[in-house]
């Protein structure tokens, strides 16, 4: 069994926003930069299990060139707060959120990445995932999407061109556009930087500046976005170059051995690349199995051979580099190497047949027929679809689905055999009808009129496939005289309203009861699924009402 641990990918019930500023803290959601500081509140829903679990918590600031700050955190009933002081601005800084039990167990975790950058805001969205140390992702709580209203909504910003990685000449013009909005308010400016410098503060739209006779070198471009609370918005990083020249990459394949191909132990194995530069020459190829360089080649033929190889399994990757020093890494190649090259088995389904029809609650028997020439079948796995039916390890191979519903079926078996190769059947596809069961069950349609009928019943069941839901009905009145050919009263209450509290369905209904096969036509009733055309008849006690095509019936139980 797997140990790893796992948290849940559904927001459960806590989201945090750590917000840096230039400004004095104006409420509990902002904080000074220039001092490097961050203050953050959490609030959990009160459907978590956040005030039953969470004892303490810590919040740590790390990255590459800076030492980890770790601070610990105020824990109540319903939110984690505190402040983190001495943050270095810079790139890619991880905050980490973390929250204890009493025993010192992780209960709640989050983590996000932000570009810090120094006299803006930086606003890092953090959400909290219930965390089980168990291997099974247990999930608590609501998703918290109300906002309340005293909360200023941040604006939105991104970076519309140029795209991220685009190359410029030296003496290009370099036009940076910014789409920014603000839901609750209005913006008041965009600042463009790059990388900490910054370009320009613009007012109004459109959000736009253009760098003149760009210099060669690497460009970081953020913009930030005001409103006129005060909050703000940071776009993601655009980073472009400009040089002398743009160089346009190498491409590289290999062309040999083909993915999947198999060997025996001893052989050799001859891997060839095909690599090209449209604007220069090929440097070299490097071959590599994994992560092991196993050759550089600065020459054509761009090839390697692996001579008298072990037993195992390879991953072949090639990279070529181009006279400017840019690179390009081929698709990898996957190639085995046993003892002996394995047979894979052979499996076809011998029943049913492609094409039978069934009727809705009869048995499908699936049965297959397996071989392996050089070994042994250890098991076969019975699909419809996707969906894994069974998996049989003796033969015979055999499953039966019982009481099949009715639909389509793609019925598939796949052979594992004693070297762990597989093989897959034909697909056999089959067909259950609904209909004839259910008109036959009912005797309908019925030759004599419906007979009078002056009777309330109490519940509704349903059976066949597409049938509507009407569980929420609680009473349903029928008075019907035959020699009158009237149809006095038919209708329905509700236990919560649904689609209304009384439906009175003798407005919904055209009838043909007093005529041989009597059926009926409801249209506009408000229940999902039960209007259409019916045949009518009395089961016992029950008057039951069969879809013409006989997909379904509803039963009407007194």
């Amino acid at each position: 069994m797997s140990k790893t641990k796992t948290f849940t990918t559904i927001v459960c019930a806590i989201t945090l926003f750590f917000l840096f500023c230039s400004k004095n803290p104006v409420d509990h959601q902002t904080a000074e930069n220039n001092g490097g500081q961050a203050r953050f509140l959490l609030v959990a829903s009160a459907e978590s299990d956040f005030s039953v679990l969470a004892h303490h918590a810590e919040a740590k600031v790390s990255a590459p060139d800076m030492d980890s700050i770790t601070q610990e955190l105020e824990v109540d009933s319903l939110s984690v707060s505190g402040i983190i002081s001495d943050i270095p601005a810079g790139f890619n800084r991880k905050f980490e959120v973390t929250v204890y039990t009493d025993s010192n167990t992780v209960c709640y975790y989050g983590k996000a990445y932000m570009d810090i950058i120094a006299g803006i805001t930086n606003n890092v969205p953090l959400t909290l995932y219930r965390y089980s140390g168990t291997g099974d992702a247990n999930i608590n709580g609501t998703i918290v999407d109300s906002i309340p209203s005293d909360t200023n909504i941040q604006p939105t910003v991104e970076i519309t061109s140029p795209e991220n990685g685009s190359q410029f000449i030296t003496g290009d013009s370099i036009e940076i556009t910014a789409a920014a909005s603000d839901t609750d308010g209005e913006l008041t400016s965009v600042s463009f930087y790059n990388g900490s410098d910054l370009l320009e503060n613009v007012t109004e739209t459109p959000y736009t500046y253009t760098i003149t006779d760009a210099e060669a070198g690497s460009y970081s471009f953020v913009c930030v976005a005001y409103d006129n609370s005060g909050d703000s918005a940071v776009s993601d990083t655009v980073k472009v170059t400009v040089s002398d020249s743009v160089n346009i990459p190498p491409t590289v394949e290999i062309t040999a051995p083909e993915d999947g191909a198999e060997f025996n132990a001893g052989e050799s194995i001859e891997i060839t690349a095909s690599a090209s530069d449209e604007d220069g020459i090929i440097s070299g190829v490097s071959f590599f199995n994994g992560s092991d360089l196993l050759e550089n080649v600065t020459e054509t033929p761009y090839t390697y051979t692996i001579t008298d190889a072990e037993a195992g399994s390879y991953s072949f990757v090639c990279v070529a580099y181009d006279n400017s020093g840019d690179s390009a890494v081929s698709d990898t190649v996957k190639v085995t190497v046993s003892d002996s090259v394995n047979i894979p088995p052979t499996v076809q389904i011998t029943a049913p047949e492609d094409g039978a029809e069934f009727n809705a609650g009869e048995s499908i028997e699936i049965t297959a027929s397996a071989s392996d020439e050089d070994g042994t079948i250890t098991s076969i796995s019975f699909y419809n679809g996707d969906e894994l039916l069974d998996e049989v390890t003796e033969a015979p191979y055999a499953y039966t689905i019982t009481d099949a519903e009715a639909g389509s079926y793609s019925l598939s078996c796949v052979a594992y055999d004693n070297s762990g190769d597989s093989a897959i059947s034909e697909t056999v596809n089959v067909t259950v009808k609904s209909g004839s069961d259910l008109l036959a069950k009912y005797g309908v349609p019925t030759a004599d009129p419906f007979s009078s009928i002056v009777r309330n019943f109490t519940s509704i069941v349903t059976e066949g496939t597409d049938a509507p839901s009407m569980s929420q009905v609680k009473e349903v009145r029928l008075n019907w005289d035959l020699p009158n050919n009237g149809l006095w009263d038919f209708g329905m209450n509700t236990s919560d309203g649904n689609p209304d509290w009384y439906i009175r369905l003798i407005d919904k209904i055209e009838h043909t009861f007093a005529d041989n096969n009597p059926g009926c036509t409801i249209s506009g009733s408000g229940f999902d699924g039960f209007d259409g055309e019916y045949y009518i008849t009395m089961d016992g006690d029950n008057m039951v009402l069969v879809e013409k095509t006989g997909q379904h019936a509803v039963i009407f139980q007194p």
